[in-house]
């Protein structure tokens, strides 16, 4: 996730899909294509995560202080963070996938939703 909360997960996506917002098809694919590869790279850190997250804890910070008990409630809040990493970072890809869409202004003409995409 970085240091920036995973700021520049859906960048790579905004000026292509500002590009090919004329064509509702094109803006799918580019769409689909960064939620694939957030899923390639996210889905592997999330079981690495949440596998790992004893092991972890207990080797960085069990000592002095820091008990069994505590090391073992940090392990059960790191696994809880872990199951909705993918979430967090489809929805860093799907945010500024959109702003480009909202800024062409009109609805599609096959929108029959209002949560339907807005092309130009």
């Amino acid at each position: 996730m970085g240091c920036w909360g995973g700021a520049g997960d859906g960048d790579p996506a905004q000026p292509v899909a500002a590009a090919r917002c004329r064509s509702p098809q094109e803006f799918s694919r580019t769409l689909d294509w960064a939620l694939r590869w957030v899923m390639i790279v996210g889905t592997p850190a999330t079981v690495g995560l949440f596998m790992l997250a004893g092991p972890l804890l207990t080797t960085l910070f069990q000592y002095h202080a820091f008990t069994t008990h505590d090391a073992e409630m940090a392990t059960r809040s790191l696994m809880a963070y872990a199951i909705g990493l993918a979430r967090f970072y489809s929805g860093k890809v799907l945010s500024p996938g959109f702003s480009p869409v909202r800024m062409c202004g009109r609805r599609c003409a096959s929108a029959s939703s209002p949560w339907s995409p807005i092309c130009c």
